[in-house]
């Protein structure tokens, strides 16, 4: 990629040396009494001149790219694969009640349960904590301790 003030530079020096080049023809050709139009000899060699000034440059030796450093996002503690208490649990980063209950439900073989046994158990542990939880099943906060429901 050729850089714009290399190229504004490269089109004056052209644009000079054109003007130079093409008076010494006609100097030269005019002597010979072959008249040589000042206009298309001036475009050729601008063209010319401004070609070779303008190639780009080597790969080696262009400008990488600005490194762009993300953040990492905050380490969250992997949450338990049971509750703490056999009938209790604390909510961590990331737990619904769905996830609750699917590991809840989960045997000690790690056979996990199906989505039907999952969906008629979260509601038992929504209405066991209702108190805690609120009337919105879907807000819970980590840190809060529910009350687990015997399976």
């Amino acid at each position: 990629m050729v850089e714009p003030a290399l190229a504004v530079s490269a089109s004056v020096a052209a644009v000079s040396l054109t003007a130079v080049v093409v008076s010494f023809l006609s100097d030269v050709v005019g002597r010979t009494g072959f008249r040589v139009p000042r206009w298309p000899a001036a475009a050729v060699v601008a063209v010319l001149l401004s070609g070779a000034a303008l190639r780009e440059r080597p790969a080696s030796a262009e400008v990488p790219p600005p490194v762009v450093r993300l953040a990492r996002p905050p380490e969250v503690a992997p949450p338990p694969s049971h509750p703490q208490p056999a009938s209790r649990y604390t909510v961590v980063a990331g737990d619904c009640l769905w996830r609750i209950a699917s590991r809840v439900l989960t045997t000690a073989g790690g056979a996990g349960p199906n989505s039907a046994e999952i969906a008629r158990f979260w509601p038992r542990i929504y209405e066991a904590n209702r108190q805690i939880i609120g009337d919105d099943p879907d807000l819970i906060l980590v840190g809060q301790v529910l009350l687990i429901p015997e399976v």
